[in-house]
């Protein structure tokens, strides 16, 4: 009697132990499947559907690799994100940025070399790093509204609209930097970046950041033309109602001159026109003027 009276209570003991072992069990894949979820998108590339404008990963391959150069507020994003919506494939980077992935570019952690992702973005100016890459499409701003979106971004957080005079001119608690010395240093970061890119032994296409305000379609299927995609016109719906999606810096330019004094401005030219002659030697264009 007394064995059985055990056994009973062995028995209770166990159911007990086996339901409370799967709630903890559904509880854990309550917490993990969304992640496990986007970490399966990207070793078996399933599609994000949102209607006809699903965007995948593609299936690993030696495909030649593109990079997409940008310096900072110059667009690289927003170009990553038509690209998407014109051709249904994500874009990946060198940086692999945990906040831009959680923004919805599911290509960012992709392996950059693995043939994924439609080209992949970075932002540095290591030349023999871009030699690596079998093409480079370079993204050029004009570096008066560059600093001036770098700057607002650095004290007041956000791009998007341009920060007062005095929060631009004063000393930055952070960088410690004032206004002169923020130009003075970053528009020579902004010519190394364009002079490196510029002088790669790759193929390179130049797209300008003031083009792609104007007319946004137009150069995108540039760079579709550049990259060798196929062109689907009604892949190209997702672009037209997508174009204005992403916020974006637009400074008008007197806003945008005013904050120059002519020791800055003299500074600043130099190093556009330096950019210019190389944009020139290789047949392109120069840097887009911003009337003063």
């Amino acid at each position: 009697m007394r064995m059985s009276r055990l056994r009973k209570a062995d028995i209770l003991y166990i159911k007990r132990r086996v339901l409370l072992s799967i709630l903890v069990v559904a509880l854990s894949v309550s917490i993990w499947l969304p992640m496990f979820a986007v970490k399966m998108t990207n070793h078996h590339y399933r599609e994000i559907s949102d209607g006809q404008c699903n965007v995948s990963l593609l299936l690993p391959s030696n495909r030649p690799i593109t990079a997409l150069i940008s310096d900072e507020c110059s667009g690289g994003e927003w170009m990553r994100y038509l690209l998407e919506m014109a051709t249904g494939v994500y874009t990946g980077s060198t940086e692999h940025n945990k906040d831009i992935f959680n923004n919805g570019f599911l290509g960012e952690m992709e392996d950059w070399n693995s043939g994924t992702t439609l080209l992949v973005h970075k932002r540095n100016q290591d030349m023999e790093e871009d030699n690596h890459f079998d093409a480079v499409v370079l993204v050029i701003r004009n570096p008066y509204s560059v600093l001036l979106c770098e700057r607002t971004r650095e004290v007041t957080g956000q791009f998007t609209d341009l920060a007062s005079a005095d929060d631009i001119m004063k000393r930055d608690s952070e960088t410690e930097q004032d206004w002169n010395e923020f130009v003075t240093w970053h528009v020579t970061r902004w010519q190394d970046t364009m002079t490196s890119s510029l002088t790669v032994e790759t193929s390179l296409l130049v797209v300008r950041y003031e083009d792609l305000e104007e007319d946004a379609e137009r150069e995108i299927l540039r760079i579709m033309q550049f990259l060798n995609t196929t062109v689907d016109e009604e892949r190209l719906q997702c672009l037209w109602e997508n174009v204005e999606n992403r916020n974006i810096n637009r400074f008008d330019a007197p806003e945008v001159m005013k904050m120059y004094s002519d020791e800055l401005r003299e500074i600043v030219d130099k190093n556009i026109q330096s950019v210019s002659a190389i944009l020139e030697s290789i047949g392109s264009d120069p840097v887009k003027i911003i009337t003063h």
